[in-house]
């Protein structure tokens, strides 16, 4: 019970730390997980990373471990700015989505580049949405 009263509370502080920037975001009640998949893209990139430098071998793992999740996750960010599913603006959406392109090291395309062809990928090929699984079968 103190256990969940204390995560509640913690939950509460961050929640009220975030209002100013809350009002950014498309959904109010994604802001926390939201922030918190930024801080682990950004920072578990550059702690894996350095982790990798460690003379111990089993540091080093731990490094590549922890710099593939973050590149997963920078990677699963991108996506959603390229929709534009995560904060209001179009422009912020872009900024972070070019933020999170360095992250994953999206050197040889820009960001407006990598959302065109995504977008493309979803109108002008076959989309899960409007795919007839059933046509196709029979």
């Amino acid at each position: 019970m103190l256990f969940k009263f204390k995560t509640n509370l913690v939950y509460s502080l961050l929640q009220v730390m975030l209002l100013p920037i809350s009002d950014h975001f498309k959904h109010d009640d994604a802001v926390l997980a939201n922030c918190l998949a930024f801080a682990f893209g950004l920072l578990g990139y550059v702690l894996g990373v350095s982790l990798m430098f460690s003379p111990y071998w089993i540091i080093n793992i731990l490094g590549v471990l922890l710099t593939a999740q973050a590149l997963i996750t920078s990677a699963y960010l991108l996506h959603e700015f390229t929709h534009r599913s995560i904060f209001k603006s179009p422009a912020m959406n872009a900024r972070w989505g070019v933020i999170m392109c360095w992250v994953h090291g999206s050197c040889y395309s820009s960001f407006d580049e990598i959302r065109s062809k995504h977008m493309h990928h979803h109108v002008d090929r076959a989309d899960v949405i409007s795919f007839d699984i059933k046509r196709f079968i029979i």
